[in-house]
């Protein structure tokens, strides 16, 4: 398995995205049921044994945006630990009000959100003072409110 997800990667990002030494340490399926036939197969769990090669990997697979291999689509992904996962699922209702709102905000770290304010840049790790500086914003923000999130 190793040695096909390496030529895989190879293949699909180009041999220039990876150092010299790139390797496979471990591949394997994921422990989840047999997915019905016709339906997206079971997730393959990656581990490079270079962390610069694990990152180059992601920012190619996001600069070519779709990857295909025999007609179906790879996608890559960071594997977070559950409370990582839970803490960047808090901000999902924050990110569609910003979105709503037309403010520019991203995932920073894999829990800090950044959000841009005219021009300024304001970072959340707790979802509740996003929660806070929405509301501002929707009452109507920057008519002298301080916000909650914290300045750069």
């Amino acid at each position: 398995m190793e040695g096909f997800i390496e030529r895989l990667l190879v293949q699909l990002l180009g041999r220039d995205t990876f150092s010299s030494t790139f390797v496979v340490e471990r591949a394997n399926c994921s422990l989840v049921a047999q997915p019905p036939p016709g339906t997206s197969p079971k997730p393959i769990i990656v581990k490079l044994l270079n962390y610069r090669d694990h990152d180059a990997a992601l920012r190619r697979a996001r600069e070519l945006k779709t990857l295909q291999h025999e007609g179906m689509t790879i996608s890559l992904y960071t594997d977070f630990t559950q409370q990582v996962q839970e803490a960047i699922r808090q901000f999902i209702t924050g990110k569609r009000q910003l979105r709503d709102l037309q403010l520019e905000y991203h995932m920073l770290d894999p829990a800090k959100l950044l959000v841009m304010v005219d021009g300024k840049p304001l970072f959340f790790t707790d979802h509740k003072l996003l929660t806070q500086f929405l509301k501002q914003q929707i009452v109507g923000w920057g008519q002298g409110r301080e916000m909650a999130g914290t300045p750069a």
